[in-house]
């Protein structure tokens, strides 16, 4: 399993970007987390296999229509060292 942190910035918040990518990852049966940071940007954790990662962090570059994704970072994350939940939540 791959686990993998981004970050994303511009304009993520307001557009559906969070509803966006829930829907992406529950497509794809990816396990995580998404949620809005108090910046403006979003952060979510993902866990899949490296293909279906590779899919997710393709379609959250692109995002909703109304979003517009100006930078990504994102981290490899060590295997059983964060919680994963069973599906994938959005999170306030």
């Amino acid at each position: 399993m791959e686990i993998r942190h981004y970050l994303l910035m511009g304009k993520v918040q307001g557009v559906g970007f969070r509803f966006f990518t829930r829907d992406v990852a529950k497509s794809l049966k990816i396990k995580g987390w998404v949620k809005n940071l108090p910046d403006g940007n979003v952060e979510c954790l993902v866990a899949g296999s490296i293909n279906d990662i590779e899919s997710f962090e393709k379609k959250i570059r692109k995002g909703p229509p109304l979003s517009r994704v100006v930078n990504m970072e994102k981290t490899r994350i060590a295997e059983g060292t964060q919680d994963i939940p069973d599906d994938f939540e959005i999170l306030n």
